[in-house]
């Protein structure tokens, strides 16, 4: 998810306390600041009473590992917390619904009833009626409904919950409410817009929308719904019908997420957003001079949905970090490709020529008393994955005319690994789709590959580096590019047959060729690569065994 800023509501309450802790760790799993207010004001709580509620409730925060930002104000708590929202530039404030005991449906109290039909971003209504804290740690979301009806409002809605499933590691119902043909097909097209790594199931019924969703959400389980807000422009940010009843009567967590349909029309100069063009959702810029730039809205690293940063004028990516400039060109990976243009009728664009090598400059004769040296400069890098791969591609792009050698020990073209553990142990990507640039690229821009070449030796006094079974190759600059090795267990019976590393492409070739539905397999370590090979595998019909040192997976990436 794209949240930068979270805004959560304290008084004291048990209600509030867990807000708060589902606020904690929805924060720190987005890396997200969090921001704690507190009303004041006589007679019901004074001051000091605030200060005491504040102190508490910052301290509870910070045993979830984060550090809150505490601001305490006299005045009534709806209109405290939607300032507060406004002047941090939140996009998401958290709630308790201050629901009725033990009822099996729930009334939202005045307070998160007036937040939600005000919000300036998404909000979500923490089910707190049983009062009881969240269990464990980790994030409290395992199983995300989100209803959809196929609208714009409902797709954002949709979007949003398929990426924060992928961030929380949750599964996805979708539920369309309505015509079965006509709902199967929506349902097949919001599923494959999602990122991958996500398991959706997809469900259609018939019947009152906000009935049937808080059914649905009872049938299977769901510790999160997720709907549109249907929201007008304007002063008065109306919640629609179907979210206002699903906000009061469901069974669970409720995220409303605030979607007001725009165009690029809308876009004042040097704004961006996703937005309706012609009836597809685009990234659109508007730069100072009115002219638009529109770009495809999926992030080239996995394809989650760019978010538009007004602050850094920048497409950032919410599930992975990936960063481009207003163009789409890459800022900061993992993303290595940029965001693909799209041409005024809504189709993608042409495809630029490839960057070619531009003629060196007209360098002066030598003369006898003069050093000798080499009319252009001569750039080696070693190491043939993502890094070196997008060195080389990036000299090139920028203007390197210079000689460019690539040498890797691994045979293959530079690609990411990322997919090796997710869409391609699934079997639902090639080694092409992978690949940083296609092959013949380095062709094309003149960038001579060494591949399936180890260097033994660099010389740095000679400015040569040595590969095995090979002539010296000179460089007058260098770029040590090798990357990282993957631990390996130090234990007997590693080599014996069945048992696999996970790093390279030939590995997970290999490891892909072996699954079989009703295999059994033993994934060793639960960190991002382990979990991730584990859920491929139940994918594919593997029974899955894992064993790590941790009490929970990711322990050691993300804490206990």
């Amino acid at each position: 998810m794209g949240y930068r800023t979270i805004v959560v509501g304290t008084d004291g309450s048990v209600t509030a306390s867990i807000a708060q802790q589902t606020a904690a760790r929805l924060a720190r799993r987005c890396r997200a600041g969090l921001v704690l207010v507190c009303g004041f004001g006589p007679p019901k709580i004074t001051r000091p009473m605030a200060e005491g509620f504040a102190a508490r409730a910052a301290d509870a925060v910070r045993r979830e590992g984060v550090e809150p930002t505490v601001e305490l104000h006299q005045g009534e708590p709806a209109e405290l917390i939607l300032e507060v929202a406004e002047r941090h530039h939140a996009d998401l404030i958290v709630v308790g619904n201050k629901g009725m005991g033990q009822a099996t449906r729930f009334r939202l109290g005045s307070v998160p009833d007036r937040v939600a039909h005000f919000a300036p971003c998404d909000l979500l209504i923490v089910h707190t009626s049983d009062a009881r804290p969240l269990e464990g740690p980790g994030t409290p979301y395992r199983n995300i409904l989100a209803a959809t009806d196929g609208s714009p409002t409902a797709s954002e809605a949709a979007r949003k919950a398929l990426e924060l499933a992928l961030l929380v590691r949750a599964e996805v119902t979708l539920v369309f409410v309505g015509d079965p043909i006509v709902g199967a097909i929506k349902l097949e097209g919001t599923a494959a817009s999602g990122p991958d790594g996500v398991t959706v199931q997809n469900r259609v019924v018939e019947g009152d929308p906000a009935e049937e969703i808080c059914e649905a959400a009872e049938r299977e389980a769901a510790d999160l719904i997720v709907v549109g807000n249907k929201g007008m422009s304007g002063p008065r940010r109306l919640l629609g019908s179907v979210p206002n009843k699903v906000a009061h009567y469901s069974p669970t967590d409720v995220l409303i997420v605030k979607t007001v349909d725009r165009s690029a029309s809308d876009l004042e100069p040097g704004q961006g957003g996703v937005v309706d063009v012609d009836g597809k959702t685009l990234a659109v810029y508007r730069d100072e001079a009115g002219e638009t730039h529109t770009l495809s809205p999926r992030c080239t690293h996995m394809g989650c949905t760019v978010d538009w940063n007004g602050a850094e004028r920048t497409w950032d990516c919410p599930c992975h970090g990936s960063r481009y400039d207003y163009a789409g060109r890459v800022i900061r990976g993992p993303a290595v490709r940029p965001l693909e243009p799209v041409g005024g009728d809504g189709q993608a664009a042409p495809p630029e020529a490839p960057a070619t090598r531009k003629a060196p400059a007209e360098v002066p004769a030598e003369t006898p008393a003069s050093t000798p040296s080499r009319s252009v400069e001569r750039f080696v890098i070693v190491g043939a994955s993502l890094t070196g791969g997008t060195a080389a591609a990036t000299l090139r792009e920028n203007g390197f005319a210079g000689p460019l050698v690539l040498i890797g020990a691994e045979p293959n073209f530079p690609y990411e690994r990322p997919p090796l553990s997710k869409t391609f142990l699934r079997g639902e990507t090639r080694y092409e789709e992978a690949l940083v640039r296609p092959e013949a690229f380095y062709r094309d821009n003149d960038i001579e590959t060494r591949l399936g070449s180890t260097v033994t030796r660099i010389d740095p006094a000679a400015r040569t580096v040595s590969v095995a079974g090979g002539d010296d190759v000179p460089y007058d600059r260098l770029l040590i590019a090798t990357g990282a090795r993957n631990r390996r267990l130090p234990i007997p019976g590693r080599t014996l047959d069945g048992v696999y590393d996970l790093r390279t492409f030939p590995d997970a070739a290999r490891l892909r060729a072996e699954i079989a539905p009703g295999r059994r397999a033993v994934v060793g370590g639960m960190g991002f690569i382990g979990s991730e090979v584990a859920a491929s595998l139940r994918q594919r019909g593997v029974e899955v065994s894992v064993v790590d040192g941790g009490s929970v997976p990711l322990e050691g990436v993300l804490g206990p």
